[in-house]
């Protein structure tokens, strides 16, 4: 490895150390150069600021969910319930094994999910991830317009959120965690699509 690789490779490697004990607000540039074993001038010449960090950190585990997430709704011998339900065991699953990076991943300097262009790429897979919910919600209730299906997504995200949340800062395992809350999730995802299907239909 040359050196500039393996100096980008300690700054990553520091920032998200740092970010997963201190959060991404509290920490500087100069506290990740330091703790990458560079000057405060040399993290520039690979990182304009935090937000290329984050790119850089986020991107490619949120790619390897979205690919995870595709298979799910692919997969046709699924029905919408059993879809939504899968997909939001990827979603806990991939969370709660990242928790400490959770809210970066997933939150910070996030923009509407409605928006039709991002400055940030990260915010670009965050929306694919969500358009895919509402694919599932779409393909429940294919009747629904696209304002309805943009309300009951945020719903079911919500739900699940407010899910990875509640644990984010547990020192339990994942596996007892996952253990535990995936039944409540599974029914809570059952009840708000019967829900809607129910609502619909009036």
């Amino acid at each position: 490895m040359n050196k500039a690789k393996e100096t980008k490779k300690r700054i990553l490697n520091a920032a998200s150390e740092l970010f997963s004990i201190k959060g991404y607000d509290s920490v500087t540039m100069r506290e990740i150069a330091k703790k990458a074993n560079c000057s405060h001038s040399t993290i520039y010449l690979y990182y304009q600021d935090k937000n290329q960090l984050l790119e850089k950190l986020a991107v490619p585990p949120l790619l390897i969910l979205s690919k995870r997430i595709d298979r799910t709704i692919n997969r046709e011998q699924l029905d919408s319930l059993s879809k939504l339900k899968a997909t939001a065991r990827d979603i806990v699953n991939f969370s709660i094994k990242n928790r400490s990076l959770y809210l970066m991943y997933m939150t910070i300097n996030s923009e509407k999910v409605d928006e039709e262009y991002y400055s940030l790429e990260v915010n670009s897979i965050r929306s694919a991830l969500f358009k895919k919910l509402q694919k599932i919600i779409s393909l429940h209730c294919s009747y629904l317009s696209e304002d309805e299906i943009l309300k009951y997504g945020r719903m079911i995200f919500f739900q699940i959120h407010g899910t990875i949340m509640t644990y984010i800062n547990s020192e339990e395992g994942s596996s007892s965690i996952r253990l535990r809350i995936i039944p409540i999730l599974d029914e809570s995802l059952e009840i708000l699509l019967q829900g809607i299907r129910g609502k619909s239909s009036y």
